[in-house]
C-alpha cells in the first residue's frame, strides 16, 4: 500500500531570478486532509513557491520537507513519486489521445498493472462526471471539463498532496462552483491535502480550512477563512 505522508513543508524558502527576489523566508506547511488556499496578488511568488515544492525549481535557500525528510532539489518525476502531484495553469492534457488515454498514462505509472490502472481511471471518471466522455478526444474539451481531466490525471497517481494551480481560471461562476465542491471532497475521498492557488477569493474562502497570504514574495498572513477576510494588510495588498 502506498505510503500516505503527513505534512509538506518549505522552510525559509528563498528565490531570487538573477537580482530580481520571487520569494523571501517563505515557511509554509500542508497537512493531511487539509486544504490550503495560497493568495495574492499577480507575481506575489505564488507558482514559484509550488514550483519548489514540486522541483521544478530549486530554491536559493532554505529547504522543502515531506514529512521529516528534506526533498528540497528532488526532479519532479521523482517528487511526484514521493507522493506529490500538481496541475499547472495551463492543463497541458496529450490533445491526440482520449479523456480516458490522458488519465490513464499518469496512472500507469504508479500502477503497472494495467487492469487496475484501468479500474483506477474509471473510477475518477466517473466521480467527476466525466465517463460519458471518456473516449472523446481531449482536443474537442470545453474549457471547464479539460481542467476537471487535469485534477483526474494528478489523482491518478493517488498522491499524498495534491497542488492545483489556478484550477477554476477561465471558468464561469455555476462551474467554479461545482469545482469547489469537488475540491473538498477530494481529502476524504482519496486521503491527500491540497495547495490551492486560485484568483476567485470566493471561491478559495468558501473551499479552504486555512489561508496563506504572499505579496511580493513574502508571507503577510496565515489563517483561517473569516480571518483572511478581514486582515487589514491582507485586504490593502490583495482584497481591496
Amino acid at each position: 500500500m502506498k505510503t500516505r505522508h503527513q505534512e509538506l513543508a518549505t522552510k525559509a524558502v528563498h528565490v531570487d531570478f538573477g537580482g530580481v527576489t520571487a520569494l523571501a523566508e517563505v515557511s509554509l506547511s500542508v497537512t493531511h486532509g487539509e486544504i490550503l488556499g495560497l493568495i495574492g496578488p499577480n507575481g506575489a511568488g505564488k507558482t514559484t513557491l509550488v514550483n519548489v515544492l514540486t522541483g521544478y525549481q530549486t530554491p536559493s535557500a532554505g529547504a522543502v520537507f515531506l514529512d521529516a525528510e528534506e526533498i528540497t532539489g528532488t526532479l519532479p518525476h521523482k517528487v511526484n513519486r514521493l507522493g506529490i502531484s500538481r496541475t499547472f495553469q495551463a492543463v497541458r492534457l496529450f490533445q491526440d489521445l482520449s479523456v480516458r488515454e490522458n488519465v490513464l498514462a499518469a496512472a500507469v505509472t504508479h500502477l503497472p498493472d494495467r487492469s487496475e490502472a484501468e479500474k483506477r481511471v474509471w473510477d475518477l471518471l466517473d466521480w467527476i462526471g466525466a465517463g460519458a466522455i471518456a473516449n472523446r478526444r481531449s482536443s474537442e474539451l470545453p474549457y471547464g471539463q479539460e481542467r476537471l481531466i487535469g485534477i483526474a490525471r494528478a489523482l491518478a497517481t493517488a498522491p499524498s498532496f495534491l497542488l492545483l494551480d489556478e484550477p477554476a481560471a477561465g471558468t464561469n461562476a455555476a462551474e467554479a462552483s461545482a469545482l469547489s465542491n469537488i475540491i473538498r471532497a477530494i481529502p476524504a475521498r482519496f486521503g491527500c491535502g491540497i495547495i490551492l492557488i486560485e484568483h476567485n477569493v470566493p471561491m478559495v474562502l468558501g473551499t479552504c480550512d486555512r489561508i496563506h497570504v504572499l505579496d511580493a514574495g513574502r508571507t503577510i498572513a496565515v489563517g483561517l477563512p473569516n480571518d483572511i477576510a478581514s486582515n487589514p494588510e491582507v485586504r490593502r495588498a490583495y482584497l481591496g
